[in-house]
């Protein structure tokens, strides 16, 4: 015999319902009398339980966790969960996390899930989001850009090279024009081949898309 005790914690807008258990077969079911219909359900709110949670849930409540900027952690769940949807719908509202969310993880994960889904509608979402106040998001944009062929990415990323002043997320935007052989894009490496920075990194890029 176990007995592992499971919290659940039910929102809807400020009201709050938190629930307990105690887990003591391998399969059960638990039904819980709430006095509202609740927007967001969570399993282990204050992770406790070491343990990965694969939680179904409607897409409704997923968006709705999405937006609760409260619980970091299950925005980025939800961002996990919502990009294997990629509709349009899913694609706004990682836009919106990517561009508004307080902190840099997320948004780093919200990039990351376009990249994932991979469509035109996020494709344009990338590039419209590539001025981010925290570096480490950039980054995470500049990596995502990358990950798509197209004809619109290059004048995009040459646009952001010439305003990037983090060599390292410079370095990435360089790399990603490799696939692309028009002469813009030549005439930038070749600028760049010549340039002279922090530990060589965006020459030593421009070599690096040069062979590629």
């Amino acid at each position: 015999e176990f007995q592992i005790p499971i919290d659940f914690r039910f929102k809807n807008g400020t009201k709050i319902e938190n629930r307990s258990v105690q887990l003591t077969k391998l399969s059960e079911d638990f039904y819980f009398a709430l006095p509202w219909k609740p927007e967001i359900a969570r399993i282990d709110p204050e992770y406790g339980l070491l343990a990965k949670i694969d939680f179904k849930k409607p897409r409704d409540m997923l968006f709705a966790q999405l937006e609760d900027e409260s619980d970091m952690i299950g925005r980025i769940w939800a961002i996990e969960a919502l990009q294997k949807k990629g509709d349009k719908k899913t694609v706004e509202a990682l836009a919106k996390r990517l561009n508004e969310d307080p902190f840099w993880g997320v948004r780093i994960e919200a990039a990351k899930g376009l990249n994932e889904i991979h469509s035109e509608e996020a494709r344009e979402a990338l590039l419209a989001s590539q001025v981010q106040p925290d570096d480490r998001a950039r980054q995470a944009v500049a990596r995502a850009i990358g990950g798509f062929y197209h004809e619109s990415v290059p004048d995009a990323l040459i646009h952001r090279l010439s305003e990037e002043e983090n060599p390292m997320i410079a370095a990435n935007l360089i790399r990603s024009l490799a696939p692309y052989s028009n002469s813009e894009t030549q005439q930038t490496l070749l600028r760049e081949l010549n340039s002279d920075g922090f530990r060589q990194f965006r020459s030593n890029a421009a070599i690096s898309a040069m062979k590629a």
